[in-house]
């Protein structure tokens, strides 16, 4: 899946079992549709930050090593967000009066 900076997203995770372990920082809501403001290549893949909220920089331990910045959330736990046009013509038209066919 490509993801894109300005890329509306929704979360597909629960993050509340980790605003306990990390009361400092800000977590998407299941289901929260963002916007993508960083997409991170450092450390364990990609990870996302968003223009909703910025966290703290903070040390990061991943596989490769310490980083330090502000955390990101792995694009695998969001997907993109599917946007309709809205069309109402079909409820515009209902409202039109209807005109009465004179018959002979």
């Amino acid at each position: 899946m490509t993801f894109r900076i300005g890329q509306k997203v929704v979360s597909i995770l629960d993050w509340s079992n980790l605003k306990h372990k990390y009361p400092q920082i800000v977590f998407p809501v299941l289901n929260g549709v963002y916007t993508i403001r960083d997409i991170d290549t450092r450390g364990d893949g990609f990870s996302l930050r968003f223009e909703e909220f910025v966290n703290p920089e903070m040390w990061l331990t991943t596989s490769s090593g310490k980083l330090i910045g502000e955390p990101g959330f792995a694009v695998v736990h969001f997907r993109p967000l599917i946007e309709r046009k809205t069309d109402i013509s079909v409820f515009t038209a209902m409202l039109k009066p209807r005109t009465k066919v004179k018959s002979s």
